[in-house]
């Protein structure tokens, strides 16, 4: 509790000395603060154009049964695809797919992101009853960290495309899917080959 006030009151010092002094056109940082003061509405405004608009002008616009897959994706413009084809709706992750699979293929994304998201609140809820509670916080923390990523999808697909956030998504869904499994303050389990070996000493 005294890290947290004391971390609250350097937060407060900062946002005053930013706000009402000339600290941040001295450090050259003012631009960035002035952004984050409007990031929040801009974020809200793209979100909607890039989520629930995409949708109905990727279909007016591609039909509903799409164009193909990897018709949006990056790098398609040299083939034949990209955002002439498809148009800019499908920078989001949801007009992405509907630009590429049509309706039927947003249906049944939605379909599975909703099976696996009830799989990992049931998962979740196992760990609070037989665990304790830290694998309850972990559990709540990689659900968080994945509902971001999803929410991010569907807005901004592009930085999907790279290995090293697929493999950082695999390895955090993987955790997750494990959270049952995973026992709090048990010891670790010895390799079956070192087992054996020391059972012959014996």
């Amino acid at each position: 509790m005294k890290t947290a006030l004391v971390l609250f009151g350097l937060c407060l010092v900062g946002v005053g000395l930013l706000a009402f002094t000339d600290t941040g056109d001295i450090l050259g940082i003012s631009p960035y603060y002035q952004r984050g003061a409007s990031l929040g509405l801009e974020e809200a405004e793209r979100y909607r154009r890039f989520s629930t608009r995409a949708i109905w002008f990727t279909i007016h616009r591609n039909g509903w049964f799409g164009l193909g897959a990897g018709t949006g994706s990056q790098g398609a413009q040299y083939f034949g695809g990209g955002q002439q084809l498809v148009g800019s709706a499908a920078e989001g992750g949801l007009g992405k797919v509907v630009a590429e699979l049509g309706a039927p293929g947003l249906v049944i994304v939605l379909v599975l992101a909703f099976a696996l998201g009830r799989h990992l609140w049931r998962l979740s809820r196992i760990a609070g009853r037989g665990g304790g509670y830290r694998r309850t916080r972990y559990a709540y923390g990689l659900m968080a960290f994945l509902f971001a990523n999803a929410v991010m999808y569907a807005v901004a697909h592009q930085i999907y495309g790279d290995p090293l956030v697929l493999y950082i998504l695999g390895l955090v869904l993987g955790l997750a899917l494990a959270i049952p499994g995973i026992r709090e303050g048990a010891p670790p389990r010895p390799a079956a080959g070192v087992a054996r070996e020391a059972g012959v000493r014996r």
